[in-house]
């Protein structure tokens, strides 16, 4: 059966359908349904797991672990894990404690998880006023997808380690009304300090391919490394290629 809640209600745990919520509902214990779509407020214990589409443009927020074959986000959302077999679309603010894993994802606005593993992995910093660049990825432990494409903003972004077939940072385009002043140059902070707008990894980028600006991290690893400007590298490990920008600080280069 179906279940549309648009007032204040609550949604016991269950089997359904089509799952509608525009309005404020609590949610008692794990949900199965196909689909899963709320524009009000959603909290609750328990799973939440959908056949086909979850999607939330107000906020939902449960402890446990929410599924889907696709999940769109452009409001709120916090839980568990959070797993989509094909397509993953983040719009607005989430937290996931654990996982998220995907097929394709796409992420423009704030991704705090603990891994990410996914087919392809695309973020990019939200324009956020006329300098523009709301949105900040941050992931404690791995991310790992074959493509990788962080396009960074004017925020601090994180993550433990970056590993897969190809991985590339870029800056976000020049633009809006205070031209390059929007984008900090490299290095503006003192030494040891990662610059606005960068990508701080801890532990290591490993792919195939990597072109990478502004990312602090101790070592990079792949077969055709491009360091661009405002990286600061311990060391590089290569065995095709490496190039290294002028702006940029490599401590060591070792080929392999």
């Amino acid at each position: 059966m179906d279940m549309k809640i648009s007032g204040a209600g609550v949604l016991s745990g269950g089997e359904y359908d089509d799952v509608k919520i525009s309005g404020s509902a609590k949610i008692e214990g794990g949900v199965r349904c196909r689909s899963f779509s709320c524009a009000g407020a959603a909290k609750g214990e328990g799973d939440l797991r959908c056949l086909e589409d979850f999607r939330t443009s107000g906020s939902t927020h449960v402890t446990g672990e929410v599924s889907a074959q696709n999940a769109e986000v452009s409001g709120s959302l916090k839980c568990a894990t959070l797993a989509a077999e094909k397509e993953v679309k983040l719009f607005g603010g989430v937290n996931i404690e654990g996982k998220l894993s995907g097929g394709d994802v796409r992420v423009s606005g704030g991704l705090k998880a603990g891994d990410i593993e996914a087919e392809s992995f695309r973020f990019a910093a939200s324009v956020a006023g006329p300098i523009g660049a709301g949105g900040k990825l941050q992931c404690t432990g791995l991310l790992n997808a074959e493509t990788v494409t962080i396009t960074l903003g004017l925020e601090k972004h994180s993550c433990g380690a970056i590993g897969g077939g190809s991985v590339k940072v870029e800056e976000r385009p020049e633009g809006g009304m205070f031209g390059v002043f929007g984008r900090p140059g490299p290095f503006a902070f003192p030494w040891g300090k990662p610059p606005a707008g960068c990508l701080t990894v801890s532990e290591s980028i490993e792919a195939d391919q990597v072109d990478i600006v502004n990312t602090v991290c101790p070592t990079v690893s792949g077969r055709k490394v491009k360091i661009g400007r405002g990286c600061k590298i311990d060391l590089v490990r290569y065995s095709e290629s490496v190039e290294v920008d002028p702006d940029a600080q490599v401590e060591k280069q070792e080929k392999v």
